[in-house]
């Protein structure tokens, strides 16, 4: 299983890569996964999407850049 360090660093990677498109990426690629029989992929795809809305969240200015704020 992928650890939660990686599914961050996947997620901060899709945002850096694709930006405000981030999400719809992954989330086709979730459905694409999911469509294939391959609920293991579909499901590491939305955890890594639900990462990314968090990154994408609104920060307080005092919260670190490099790492989602709760």
């Amino acid at each position: 299983m992928i650890s939660d360090w990686e599914l961050w660093t996947c997620a901060q990677k899709m945002v850096n890569e694709h930006g405000a498109d981030a999400a719809t990426q992954a989330e086709t690629r979730a459905e694409q996964l999911a469509q294939r029989d391959d609920p293991m992929g579909a499901a590491v795809w939305r955890d890594i999407l639900s990462r990314i809305a968090v990154l994408q969240a609104e920060r307080p200015p005092s919260a670190p850049v490099n790492r989602p704020w709760r």
